[in-house]
């Protein structure tokens, strides 16, 4: 059901779901292992006055089902349920996953607010690598989900290779994996931006998503770390049943989402134990700023 009320359930969707992920990085790769579960996420509670909503998707991230949750618990969001937008705007500019690798430096705040109130939209969401205009401290109210990372990658891989087993799949990683971690970069049909630290790369934003494969350094990690630490609202997947995630999500607008299992029966790929040893290591960066934004929920940061 699509209404605003006290409780909607929406959607039963695949997620992967992993435990306490700071031993991920911390200690070793193998330690928290991301496991997958189908979910059904609820959203309780209804929209208070708030500033506008700028939300950053992570792809693979829960973006989509934010997308479906703000929707039904009442906010006014760019697109249709039909449309697959993901409540992203498509104007004067796109914020879809299309126009990644696009110069988005004449993208404004200002120019953000006014469509905002052109359209009188109360939600909108990011699904590209993030710029200076896309987070905007003051004039809205700036949200962003993380996900494990290794689960992240699992996920989007049980989403690009649905079906019978292309070149490119967790089966094909592993095979490649176990020969060492840079067989990535040296087979084109593997997706740097996606396997090599996705996160850092968004959310450095600029050259960064084009750096080749192995190619980030501490400065793109820095400058992501910083834009993280411009969002009101820094919350990951695994956490949103979280009485902190509750409070911080209520606060600010009125309602927030609560997952429960399901079950839909869809048999997935799994990467090795190897290949998330490896993975983990290749994705350290990414890592690092799951468990920075952990350390963010655990002391209650918001900025409202």
């Amino acid at each position: 059901t699509e209404h605003a009320g006290e409780m909607t359930a929406i959607l039963c969707v695949l997620v992967g779901l992993s435990t306490y992920a700071a031993a991920l990085w911390r200690e070793s790769p193998l330690v928290a292992q991301p496991t997958q579960a189908a979910m059904l996420f609820e959203v309780h509670g209804t929209p208070v006055q708030h500033k506008p909503v700028l939300f950053t998707h992570l792809h693979k991230s829960g973006g989509t089902t934010m997308c479906s949750m703000a929707r039904a618990a009442g906010e006014r969001v760019f697109g249709t349920a039909k449309d697959k937008h993901n409540c992203n705007y498509w104007g004067e500019w796109i914020d879809g996953w299309a126009r990644r690798g696009e110069d988005r430096s004449r993208i404004t705040c200002e120019n953000r607010l006014r469509v905002m109130k052109e359209h009188n939209k109360t939600w909108s969401q990011i699904e590209t690598q993030i710029g200076p205009g896309d987070v905007c401290p003051g004039d809205f109210i700036n949200i962003i989900v993380l996900r494990e990372p290794i689960s992240r990658l699992l996920s989007f891989m049980n989403y690009k290779f649905d079906g019978p087993l292309p070149s490119a799949s967790p089966e094909s990683i592993n095979a490649c994996l176990s020969q060492g971690i840079h067989c990535i970069g040296n087979n084109g049909v593997f997706n740097a931006q996606q396997l090599d630290n996705f996160i850092t790369r968004t959310l450095a934003g600029g050259s960064a998503w084009e750096v080749d494969y192995g190619g980030l350094n501490s400065t793109h990690f820095e400058a992501a770390k910083a834009r993280l630490s411009m969002y009101d609202i820094v919350l990951t997947l695994e956490s949103l049943n979280d009485a902190r995630a509750n409070k911080m999500l209520d606060a600010a607008l009125g309602w927030h989402v609560v997952m429960k299992p399901c079950n839909t029966g869809t048999g997935l790929y799994e990467f090795s134990a190897k290949s998330r040893e490896a993975l983990a290591g290749i994705n350290h960066y990414d890592l690092e700023l799951y468990q920075h934004a952990l350390e963010k929920l655990n002391i209650g940061a918001t900025k409202l």
